[in-house]
């Protein structure tokens, strides 16, 4: 006769550590590309958001013979007043003073990484979006897609694209390896059309 061997103890210790280990282990490779993802769709929406203020400054400049208030100051609170942009752009709602979006801002006046965007007028015609406490990587993946519609003559620079008040170019975000830890200021110099 067979004698079946029946062991009632349930899993050791050392086969509970390994198969906790294998789960993170898993669970490590799962979330290193849904992190790349995030991080793409953050900065595929402040593309969007940048390309909707652009549209949205040359309607206020329509409004207005063509002109951006060329007196260097924050033109938020005038497209406010005409209805080109939403009251949730009030100053009440933004800038903190620190760089962060107060309490109570409105969702399009904070960029996806909890700062904000702020609008300022350079001349009659030329003005800034600027992204309040983003990540380097972030500032460079943005400034790639607005190569081509930055105003490039503007501030001599060739792009018209700062980060942090350096000029970016092409060759400097490949040869420059970008730290996401890093945080500061993007600002894309326009001309309004």
């Amino acid at each position: 006769m067979l004698k079946t061997l029946k062991n009632d103890n349930g899993f050791t210790l050392a086969e509970l550590v390994i198969v906790i280990a294998l789960i993170g282990a898993l669970a490590a490779l799962a979330l290193g590309p849904l992190k790349g993802l995030w991080s793409s769709g953050k900065v595929s929406s402040a593309v969007s958001n940048i390309q909707k203020l652009e549209n949205e400054v040359n309607i206020y400049a329509g409004r207005n013979s063509g002109f951006v208030n060329a007196n260097g100051t924050d033109i938020i609170g005038a497209m406010v007043a005409q209805g080109v942009i939403g009251t949730n752009w009030t100053n009440s709602d933004g800038d903190t003073g620190a760089g962060a979006c107060g309490s109570g801002s409105g969702v399009a006046h904070c960029n996806p990484w909890g700062g904000y965007y702020s609008i300022n007028s350079l001349t009659s015609s030329v003005y800034t979006i600027s992204l309040q406490d983003i990540p380097q990587n972030a500032a460079f993946n943005i400034a790639t897609d607005f190569f081509n519609s930055a105003d490039n003559d503007y501030t001599g620079s060739g792009t018209g694209i700062y980060w942090n008040g350096n000029g970016l170019t092409p060759g400097y975000i490949k040869s420059t390896v970008p730290s996401s830890v890093t945080t500061g200021t993007l600002t894309i110099y326009f001309e309004a059309v």
